[in-house]
């Protein structure tokens, strides 16, 4: 066996793993391959933070080199897939139809290590999909738009192959309760940290299943937008003890005109980032929340496209347990001058750093006390009512 293909073996039998790719890297910069150059430039990439000044010019040269040569380096997956993207050296996520998937796993992460799949027409293959040992590579799956409803659902819940995914998209689906109670159960995607059931119809009940699961107590990042859950199903998940690890809660666009009580729940300690974008709620629907001390830890409130007013914004500037919020949206809320008064002068808000207000019918006094505000120091980031 030929040097180059035991270094390629090495860093097929451990994705996970840096040290072969950049193994790899060493003995193809020797013989001036610039794809030793590309390996090691996004290893690094995948390491540095977002914010670090090397970045850009790291970036720029990894464009270069994949725009140059991405056809070679992609090779014999062309013929199997219709998509897809490079990560750390390597094609990391590919988009490739059921029916391709079916008939050329093996031949798929013999080519690549492939961590990420997006299924397309899906269909009624679903089943047999679920069946394939191949699954257990992947650490994230994408089905999205089959349509197929809890089929699709129940089939992955099944699998005994999905024990090592990490992720899960199923946006689009017309995913149930009777699904959403399947992945609930699921002892197979007891590692899942993510879990997108965006645009389904999972409602109440499946958002009860959700919050009730033994079995997603490593999910970190909840997505339901758009799924017609209702108060009380949004109460079952702001106060789940099982979702243990839960600091990401989406709920977009679910007509939650109301946050029932959450009294003294200690399991709101734990969120983040919470989206209830697109929602139906008013001062009043918003208050059980804000007026929980539990929330001290939120940093990302997203209220965009809700009706909240100037009664709303007074009782988000006067919650004193928001001060460890940094992102604040608000825009097209129905908020005036008066409820941007209460928002600039409030010292409870003198922690964020994001504040968006546009579509809101704010004048000159309110731009004023944005302005004067000397609570409101630290926003970097002020999306005014004209942009």
């Amino acid at each position: 066996m030929r040097d180059s293909e035991l270094l390629l073996r090495r860093v097929l039998a451990h994705p996970s793993l840096d040290g072969p790719r950049l193994i790899y890297a060493d003995w193809l910069e020797e013989r001036g391959d610039p794809r030793g150059e590309f390996i090691r430039a996004q290893c690094a990439l995948a390491q540095l933070p977002r914010a670090d000044s090397r970045r850009d010019e790291l970036q720029t040269r990894v464009d270069e080199l994949q725009k140059q040569h991405q056809n070679e380096w992609v090779g014999s997956l062309k013929a199997l897939v219709t998509g897809w993207r490079f990560h750390r050296g390597f094609v990391d996520t590919v988009y490739v139809e059921a029916r391709r998937f079916l008939s050329h796993a093996d031949q798929l992460f013999e080519l690549a290590p492939i961590r990420h799949i997006h299924l397309l027409d899906v269909g009624r293959r679903i089943n047999d999909v679920a069946e394939k040992p191949q699954l257990a590579r992947l650490s994230s799956l994408t089905v999205f738009a089959s349509h197929a409803g809890d089929s699709v659902a129940c089939a992955l819940a099944e699998s005994p192959h999905l024990v090592n995914l990490l992720e899960l998209n199923l946006g689009r689906n017309r995913i149930g309760a009777g699904g959403a109670t399947a992945l609930a159960a699921s002892h197979s995607l007891r590692r899942l940290a993510l879990l997108d059931l965006t645009d389904n119809q999972i409602g109440d009940a499946g958002a009860h299943a959700l919050a009730a699961s033994n079995n997603l107590a490593q999910v970190t990042t909840l997505g339901l937008a758009h799924n017609g859950c209702q108060p009380n199903g949004v109460h079952a998940l702001l106060t789940s003890s099982r979702l243990a690890r839960l600091f990401s809660l989406k709920l977009a666009d679910n007509a939650i005109t109301q946050i029932m009580p959450l009294d003294d729940s200690t399991s709101m300690g734990k969120f983040r980032i919470i989206d209830l974008s697109g929602n139906g709620l008013d001062g009043a629907g918003i208050a059980p929340l804000v007026a929980c001390a539990h929330i001290r830890g939120l940093h990302t409130l997203n209220l965009n496209r809700n009706v909240l007013g100037d009664y709303g914004a007074t009782i988000l500037a006067q919650s004193p347990y928001l001060a460890g919020l940094r992102t604040l949206l608000l825009c097209d809320n129905r908020i005036s001058d008066a409820g941007v008064r209460e928002l600039a002068g409030s010292p409870h808000l003198a922690g964020l750093t994001t504040l968006t207000l546009s579509n809101n019918p704010i004048g000159d006094g309110g731009f004023q006390a944005l302005h004067d505000s000397p609570f409101l120091n630290r926003v970097s980031r002020l999306v005014s009512p004209d942009e």
